[in-house]
């Protein structure tokens, strides 16, 4: 793996861990500009007075003079786009308080190379995004919230206890109004797609629940296949059809995010932030990519046209009119032009007699 460019600060008062980890990072990542300090009291006059932007900061926990925790806030206060790492020898004590904690990933020390891996893994995925200005400050602002591992271990996946996929998700495709062998490329989708997603469910269970995921699931779920019939009604392509189910249903991992946010900080977060984390699930780039597009612009295509009318209008005043339109055996996609149309116009009023 080789990430670059890529600028690194390091912090730990074991020189031998700084050698150490700066030579992992040099031989494992190919990262080339890496400085290495080990007396607390120097970040944020390296902050302060490099020309440097440092992309990654790595800092230990337990120091003296000052702990890795007041470390990262200094960093966030004077780089706030800093992707930063904590070290901890106790590393799920110090996890179990992330609430007070404002690391974006925590690395267990001592590290192994797999823990090097995983770090560029997770770089790449924050970075597969061109975000700048308030949002890029935004993005420095990230709390922690749970990765998944990197395994090379090919077993099969096995079903997770908490998911019945026939039972739970059929009931919703015997009342669309799909033939056999569209609700066959439905089911085969939706549990790819949930079988990807099993160690996601495993580690937000307890923080989010059970119950709140489960909705999640099968509210995309629903959505999904009622724009995956829209579409299919209105003779958009097949394969199109199948990519307009998969950005709508990969939603559900960023509402469970944003729920695990919700719980633990007490507050939201831009679309971009959920994105970043839903990225490094495994969420496909290019699901991610159109459905962002998709909202910010005006649809250019079908695909953003039905995307758009259904993420940006659940939970609000027209929301039964497009799952009207998208369940009308009548309704095409002028129908659902027409309703963005009118509703945008009649924002701009209400915003204007303000």
């Amino acid at each position: 793996m080789k990430i670059k460019p890529t600028n690194v600060l390091i912090l730990d008062d074991d020189k031998l861990i700084l050698r150490s980890l700066a030579r992992s990072l040099s031989r494992v990542l190919k990262v080339d500009n890496i400085v290495t300090i080990n007396d607390p009291t120097l970040v944020e006059q390296y902050l302060s007075n490099s020309d440097v932007m440092y992309d990654l900061f790595i800092t230990d926990y337990q120091m003296p003079s000052m702990n890795g925790e007041q470390a990262l806030k200094i960093v966030q206060l004077k780089s706030p786009t800093t992707i930063r790492v904590l070290m901890s020898g106790d590393i799920d004590s110090v996890r179990s308080d992330f609430n007070h904690v404002c690391a974006n990933i925590f690395m267990p020390k001592p590290f192994s190379i797999e823990d090097i891996n995983f770090l560029g893994y997770f770089y790449q995925k924050a970075n597969c995004f061109d975000i700048a200005g308030d949002n890029a400050v935004q993005q420095g602002f990230v709390p922690y919230v749970p990765l998944p591992k990197i395994s090379n271990d090919q077993t099969p996946v096995k079903e997770s206890q908490y998911l019945n996929t026939t039972s739970e998700l059929e009931a919703y495709l015997d009342v669309s109004k799909l033939d056999n062998a569209d609700r066959r490329a439905i089911l085969r989708t939706t549990t790819k797609m949930l079988n990807e997603q099993l160690e996601f469910i495993d580690k937000f269970i307890d923080t989010v629940g059970w119950v709140e995921i489960n909705q999640a699931i099968k509210l995309f779920f629903c959505w999904g296949i009622k724009s995956f019939a829209f579409a299919r009604h209105n003779n958009v392509d097949e394969n199109e059809c199948i990519t307009i189910f998969c950005i709508i249903f990969s939603y559900w991992i960023n509402k469970v995010i944003h729920l695990y946010l919700k719980v633990g900080f007490r507050q939201s977060f831009e679309l971009s932030v959920l994105n970043r984390y839903a990225s490094a699930w495994g969420v496909e780039q290019s699901f991610i990519q159109k459905r962002q597009k998709a909202i910010i612009e005006k649809p250019s295509s079908e695909l953003a046209l039905i995307c758009k009318a259904v993420l940006e209008n659940m939970n609000t005043d027209i929301e039964s009119l497009v799952s009207d339109i998208l369940n009308s055996e009548i309704a095409d996609m002028q129908s659902l032009t027409k309703l963005l149309s009118t509703n945008n116009q009649m924002n701009s009023i209400k915003e204007g007699s303000v």
